[in-house]
């Protein structure tokens, strides 16, 4: 096997490189010299730390949840959902802001008895942009109608959110 030729700067780099391999520090390093030729190589991943509060996504279940004040054991992460309770640590990533949103969303929904994004006739939603109240009027399988507009399910999902479900307005009488 030939020599490598290399510049006077590859050189130092390597030599600093060296030094650094035979120091103390390397010393306490659990990994032999072929692993880290190969984490030098093929580079490397950091392990996931997980915090009480943090919101993760368990693989297995399919499920997003919050590591609740129990928080991690050496082999599981305990969270804030009734039905899962614990997952393994094996089987959790930290949840994308993406899943994060829909969680909260199903959950808030959850809480008044209803589906994600389920609205009735009588909601109040508010515009997002300038919080402009609107009245659901009509609901069907693609469309919403708020006020005298109709939009769709779509629109009214960027566009909108939940001020006050219609089980639980003040100004209309229950009949």
């Amino acid at each position: 096997m030939e020599k490598v030729i290399i510049t006077k700067e590859e050189a130092k780099a390597i030599k600093r490189l060296k030094q650094f391999v035979q120091s103390d520090e390397i010393l306490d390093c659990r990994f032999t010299g072929r692993e880290i030729g190969n984490i030098f190589l093929h580079g490397y991943e950091v392990e996931p730390e997980f915090e009480v509060g943090d919101w993760v996504y368990d693989m297995h279940h399919n499920k997003v949840a919050r590591i609740d004040h129990r928080g991690v054991d050496d082999d599981r992460v305990w969270v804030d959902d009734d039905e899962l309770n614990f997952s393994s640590i094996v089987d959790i990533r930290h949840a994308t802001q993406e899943e994060i949103q829909q969680e909260k969303e199903r959950r808030f929904f959850n809480e008044h008895g209803r589906k994600p994004r389920e609205l009735k006739v009588g909601d109040v939603l508010v515009k997002k942009m300038d919080n402009f109240p609107l009245v659901v009027t009509e609901v069907n399988a693609e469309e919403i109608t708020l006020n005298l507009l109709t939009c769709t399910r779509s629109e009214v999902k960027k566009r909108c959110k939940v001020l006050c479900f219609a089980e639980k307005r003040l100004d209309v009488s229950a009949e």
